[in-house]
């Protein structure tokens, strides 16, 4: 995987975490390379300085030897382990209740490094929200809340009445589709603005394209994806 973010941040340190998190990657899975592109240190009326920096961050995967394999292997399997489950759980419950809705979490797979849930009930459109907005933002809230204190880093997904299935779908055509223009075309297409979480699957759908880069810019909530032709 080779991606280039371009990411605004008041340091280096600060970059990084931000790509990485919009990755959804843990550093000592990727080789990482900053570069500074433009410093702004002007503030309201040029009065207060801001000290923010333009940052590219480059993220390449880490060659995988045989070795590493086992010890990632070692005391695991593909079963669930039901470690985080339980906790996450009883969290959802607690906004159900607060929600007043009668949705239940279910478990569909976890592992050590990821835990799907399928939440089931009636009537979940105001759970989705417009565009998946509602549903991605509890699985913002439930990720922050499981893994801050935990050693290691846990990737929950959250999916009710099958949205989740589809809007990847949707997302996937998407992002092949609008790489066919930009190569054609030869010009960078800009998406609308996406949540972190979409725009990781259009990051993941062209990492290996050789027709086309892509790059996120902007700031939160107007942070999109450019696709970029790499000829």
């Amino acid at each position: 995987m080779d991606q280039a973010l371009e990411i605004t941040a008041k340091s280096e340190a600060e970059a990084t975490k931000k790509a990485l998190e919009e990755l959804s990657l843990d550093a000592d899975q990727v080789e990482i390379e900053v570069e500074v592109l433009e410093k702004n240190e002007k503030g309201f009326l040029g009065l207060v300085s801001s000290k923010t920096t333009k940052f590219l961050v480059k993220i390449t995967s880490k060659e995988v030897t045989i070795d590493d394999e086992a010890e990632g292997q070692e005391g695991d399997s593909a079963e669930d382990s039901g470690e985080g489950y339980p906790a996450a759980e009883q969290f959802l419950k607690q906004v159900f209740e607060l929600m007043k809705m009668s949705a239940k979490p279910q478990i569909r797979h976890e592992d050590r490094d990821t835990l799907e849930i399928d939440i089931e009930g009636e009537d979940l459109g105001v759970l989705i929200g417009r565009r998946g907005q509602t549903l991605d933002a509890l699985q913002y809230l439930l990720n922050i809340a499981m893994n801050k204190d935990a050693e290691s880093r846990k990737r929950i997904t959250l999916d009710a009445e099958g949205y989740r299935s589809r809007r990847i779908s949707e997302l996937e055509e998407l992002a092949k589709r609008m790489a066919g223009q930009a190569s054609e075309r030869g010009m960078t297409i800009a998406l609308r603005p996406m949540s972190a979480y979409e725009r990781r699957i259009i990051h993941m759908t062209l990492q290996d394209s050789e027709e086309v880069d892509t790059e996120s810019e902007g700031e939160e909530p107007e942070r999109k994806v450019l696709i970029v032709p790499k000829n």
